[in-house]
């Protein structure tokens, strides 16, 4: 009898374990760390800044022996004409020790100071090695004129009770006196899910700036608001950097778990 289904099912065409067509699902903007980082809202960015891009493949063919999928991921930077300005092949070959067809990529890039302001896309192509299919994605980005700025944020979307939580970032272009000195105000406040404000840390500058940097030699100002996360919930943090030449506000949701609710007993 079992003879005859499997007979059966290959007539038809559709086999016992039908592998999957290859796909390329979940595609992502965050902060960085990636996988752990906040969804950013756009990609209207400036020179000097990060992006970064999750994204999940379905459907690879892995090998009959091994159980391991191989793949290329090709990424290419291209401008406003089509004019290729970067490309990048990386293998990848993986032991999906779960089970499934998904594997998690990620992409990484670093706009240079120096990139000439315009629309710009990102093109990520997956290559199935086994199964010698290809599928790819675009994403668009602006690299917008030099102006007082947030850049290089680190914002995980998530945290365990009793560790901190720690948004990093820095300031750029900021408007200096003669002596090379910001006037400049930053605020960081935590809200809860229906909007109250929990807490606050304020800061300003130049009572606050580090020793040891020098605005004369590089307008880019890192900082840092750790947060002790004492209590499971959901969360908005929002920053807030203030100067004479404008204010930037960033805003993310996050959430705190308690690992030991996460944990079969």
């Amino acid at each position: 009898m079992r003879c005859l289904l499997l007979a059966a099912l290959l007539a038809l065409g559709l086999g016992v374990n039908p592998a999957s067509a290859l796909e390329i699902k979940n595609i992502r903007n965050c902060y960085a760390p990636p996988f752990a980082g906040a969804t950013r809202p756009n990609l209207k960015i400036q020179g000097g800044d990060l992006i970064f891009i999750t994204y999940d493949i379905e459907g690879l063919h892995a090998a009959e022996k091994s159980g391991k999928v191989s793949y290329t991921s090709t990424l290419e930077l291209v401008d406003s004409a089509g004019k290729q300005l970067f490309r990048k092949d990386t293998p990848g070959e993986v032991l999906p020790q779960l089970g499934g067809t998904s594997v998690p990529g990620e992409i990484n890039v670093e706009i240079p100071s120096s990139q000439k302001v315009g629309k710009y896309k990102i093109r990520m192509t997956i290559t199935d090695k086994a199964g010698k299919d290809t599928k790819s994605f675009e994403y668009l980005f602006e690299v917008m004129a030099p102006a007082f700025g947030v850049v290089g944020v680190t914002a995980p979307a998530i945290g365990l009770i009793g560790t901190y939580h720690t948004t990093q970032f820095a300031m750029v272009h900021m408007k200096l006196d003669d002596k090379k000195q910001p006037k400049l105000e930053l605020l960081m406040r935590v809200l809860d899910a229906a909007g109250k404000e929990l807490s606050k840390l304020e800061s300003s500058f130049p009572k606050d700036l580090p020793a040891d940097v020098d605005l004369g030699k590089a307008n880019f100002l890192p900082w840092h608001y750790p947060i002790y996360l004492n209590r499971t919930g959901r969360f908005t943090i929002e920053i807030t950097a203030r100067d004479s030449s404008g204010v930037v506000t960033i805003t993310y949701p996050f959430t705190v778990l308690d690992a030991t609710t996460l944990s079969p007993k």
